[in-house]
């Protein structure tokens, strides 16, 4: 009999404790969707708040540190973003949809004004280096996903990466030489 009343309490503790992390997830996901309608709306430092409460709520979710990476980028916190960014990374150093969502917002560190055109006097080069690396490492790691390609060879040539441009461009001849033919970035030429 007391050994029921023990189980018993168990799985209600395991039930209650299950109830609990799904309510805190739960509120996670709201939160994030607020701190990006805030952004939206150009309310940042509201939006950083919110997004802070949401990662504290789940410090495991790469999606959160992205968004809140979105927001230190537009409040010129370059390196908050950047360890944002390579926080979102070490989360799920796996998961392409994280990895390549994460390339233009590499491409806003580039940029010293993101309100103004990219121009070469408009680069930082600091983070230029930084993301020229990560591009690299995209296309050196999938080397035969012509998506995460196409994606890449558009911010190299938004940030005038020529030769690294040139270098997609071939990789993205062998796997897929029709996109040449049609697909905007390379159209644009």
């Amino acid at each position: 009999m007391r050994s029921k009343l023990i189980l018993s309490l168990i799985v209600v503790a395991i039930g209650a404790g299950f109830i609990i992390k799904t309510t805190q997830l739960y509120k996670a996901d709201i939160l994030i969707t607020k701190a990006e309608i805030a952004l939206e709306q150009t309310k940042t430092e509201t939006g950083l708040e919110v997004a802070n409460k949401a990662i504290r709520l789940n410090p495991q979710e790469p999606y959160y540190y992205r968004q809140r990476a979105r927001i230190y980028i537009v409040l010129g916190k370059k390196d908050k973003a950047l360890a944002d960014l390579t926080k979102a990374y070490e989360l799920n150093p796996n998961n392409l949809a994280t990895l390549r969502n994460n390339i233009p917002l590499y491409y806003f560190l580039s940029v010293e004004d993101i309100y103004q055109p990219t121009t070469q006097n408009n680069l930082d080069q600091k983070y230029i280096a930084i993301a020229k690396q990560y591009l690299s490492e995209l296309k050196h790691r999938f080397p035969n996903d012509v998506g995460t390609l196409v994606d890449i060879a558009k911010y190299e040539q938004k940030l005038g990466l020529t030769t690294e441009f040139a270098q997609s461009v071939e990789q993205i001849k062998v796997i897929r030489p029709d996109l040449l033919e049609w697909h905007e970035v390379f159209i644009t030429q």
